[in-house]
């Protein structure tokens, strides 16, 4: 129960941090003549790294339960 609870809790904290962060990081409004940049290729990069880390450690942990 432990283990899912480390798994789980700190893949639904950075998934609440990335949903929550661009409500509260706004610079200044967007001048209505101009489009807005897509901010949206930092967060893509920093949510498949973590979905990568988290798979490569439940792997991980899922090894060393059968080898034990």
């Amino acid at each position: 129960m432990k283990n899912k609870f480390s798994i789980i809790l700190p893949s639904f904290l950075a998934i609440i941090i990335l949903l929550v962060m661009p409500s509260i990081l706004h610079a200044q409004p967007v001048d209505p003549g101009v489009d807005p940049a897509p901010i949206d290729g930092g967060v893509s990069i920093v949510a498949a790294a973590c979905a990568g880390y988290l798979a490569r450690k439940r792997n991980v942990l899922n090894k060393k339960k059968v080898d034990k």
